[in-house]
């Protein structure tokens, strides 16, 4: 195939019609928070458009405070992160953390069904996917970012009336607390405004949430505060 100037260029290896019609398209239908009474419930194709929104908006920021931004890597990481769901589904978060080793079996099936993805349309992603959260300034972005989608989320719920998801928000808190022991500092800013807005939330609506059976593992206030890892998925770690 020629391009304008008649320079040489080979066939791709894109299917077009698997692209179109495979199973990437199953994003849309992969429910999130299966296990959790919600007003609507948000899929992974929703998720992974706002969390790359998220990831290009932090990123114009830090390029305006004067940070490198690789967008390329930055956009490809947030667009794959959870592409595999389109084949595995979403597993809570009690289910992979839940057993020892266990996550590392589900890390191995995912990688088995990104070489089914890859399979289909005829372009390997898993390079781009499985270093999506890595160390790199674009990785923490992403971490951060991903932890916003599930802020965003449960707000939205908040706003329609549901207030069982309030101790979710209170768990996301403590991930913010230990992500910012391990990120770049440019983004603590992000966690702390973020976090902000947790406390705000959860100080107005402690007194009106549900917790009899939607609170995995409730103890009342006046009892031990040690809860057992929730059945929510928070952020769609791998």
């Amino acid at each position: 195939m020629q391009d304008t100037a008649g320079k040489e260029h080979p066939q791709g290896t894109l299917d077009v019609r698997a692209m179109l019609t495979g199973s990437i398209k199953r994003l849309a239908h992969v429910n999130r928070y299966s296990s959790l009474p919600v007003v609507r419930r948000e899929n992974v194709a929703e998720h992974t458009c706002f969390v790359s929104i998220f990831c290009l908006l932090i990123g114009k920021d830090l390029q305006e405070r004067g940070w490198g931004v690789d967008y390329e890597k930055l956009l490809k990481s947030s667009l794959l992160h959870d592409i595999d769901e389109s084949l595995s589904g979403d597993f809570l978060r009690c289910v992979k953390y839940g057993v020892p080793g266990l996550k590392t079996l589900l890390d191995e099936a995912s990688h088995g069904f990104m070489r089914d993805i890859a399979g289909q349309i005829g372009i390997d992603l898993i390079p781009d996917w499985k270093d999506a959260k890595d160390g790199s300034l674009e990785g923490n972005i992403l971490a951060v970012a991903d932890l916003l989608g599930v802020v965003s989320y449960i707000l939205e719920e908040f706003a329609a009336g549901n207030r069982h998801l309030l101790y979710i928000l209170k768990e996301v808190d403590g991930y913010y607390q230990q992500l910012e022991k391990t990120i770049q500092s440019p983004l603590i800013k992000y966690l702390r405004d973020a976090r902000k807005v947790i406390h705000e939330v959860h100080s107005t609506f402690e007194d009106q949430r549900y917790p009899t059976l939607m609170e995995p593992g409730y103890v009342p206030k006046h009892e031990e505060d040690s809860q057992p890892e929730s059945c929510a998925d928070h952020g769609g770690e791998r």
